[in-house]
């Protein structure tokens, strides 16, 4: 399987370089029937190396989603990729890639035709001379309750000379009838900023949205980096058209 970069849902192909190129993809008991659902596939695996944009990567998991009543099915990929060289520290992330398929009537007949390549999540984690990096980045399209739109979510720890963590988080969508967005970052200081015996500032944030509402927080430290509407401090966000423009700013003890 391969894929030119810049190929859309048209088809159409903006250059030569293969973006997408997994080789060696192998799979068994596949069904092709009249009845719902009309495609499914009892195993997939593979037996050679794949590449992303050229960079090697592992694959951890294959699967087909076919969701009942939907004319559409979605061949899955989540796997690792490999950022650097081994003497560089073999620093990677993780990413999830949806390859779709449309099914159409052509005179009673069935006919499967391609129906775009998604990448749904890239997740980046790397460890370098004493400052470790993570980031995020979520591509969405029609999701239940977020809509269309994209975020981005990066963090840095600093533990060589100043100790230092830093995160910031921003994303931006749309839905049917309005357009949203939020962008908020969140600095820690191990050990804090003495202010007087036995109290010290250690955590400084804030942030700003529009047509968003806090609907809970995740006590997951990295839930920005998991979910699409996890801020760095670990609100959710889901869209509401009922807010306008919004602040916040906290300080940790």
């Amino acid at each position: 399987i391969n894929f030119a970069s810049g190929l859309g849902k048209d088809g159409a192909q903006k250059s030569d370089s293969k973006t997408v190129d997994f080789k060696g993809i192998i799979f068994e008991d596949m069904l092709l029937q009249t009845q719902s659902p009309k495609l499914s596939v009892g195993y997939f695996g593979y037996k050679s190396t794949s590449r992303l944009a050229n960079f090697p990567i592992t694959i951890n998991e294959i699967g087909l989603q076919t969701p009942l009543g939907s004319n559409r099915a979605e061949l899955l990929f989540d796997f690792n990729i490999n950022l650097s060289s081994e003497g560089d520290g073999g620093n990677g992330g993780n990413a999830k890639l949806a390859i779709g398929a449309r099914l159409d009537d052509d005179n009673g007949r069935d006919r499967w035709s391609f129906d775009g390549v998604e990448l749904e999540r890239i997740a980046i984690a790397m460890d370098v001379a004493g400052t470790q990096l993570k980031g995020a980045i979520f591509i969405f399209e029609d999701d239940p309750t977020y809509g269309t739109g994209f975020a981005g979510s990066v963090g840095a720890k600093f533990s060589s000379g100043l100790s230092l963590e830093v995160q910031a988080k921003a994303l931006f969508g749309r839905k049917e009838n309005f357009r949203y967005w939020f962008a908020d970052a969140q600095a820690t200081i191990p050990g804090g900023i003495p202010i007087f015996t036995g109290f010290a500032l250690n955590t400084f944030g804030g942030g700003i949205y529009n047509r968003m509402g806090m609907a809970g927080v995740s006590n997951d430290s990295n839930a920005s980096f998991n979910q699409i509407g996890a801020s760095s401090s670990g609100v959710i966000y889901e869209p509401n058209n009922n807010n306008g423009l919004g602040m916040k700013a906290m300080v940790g003890i």
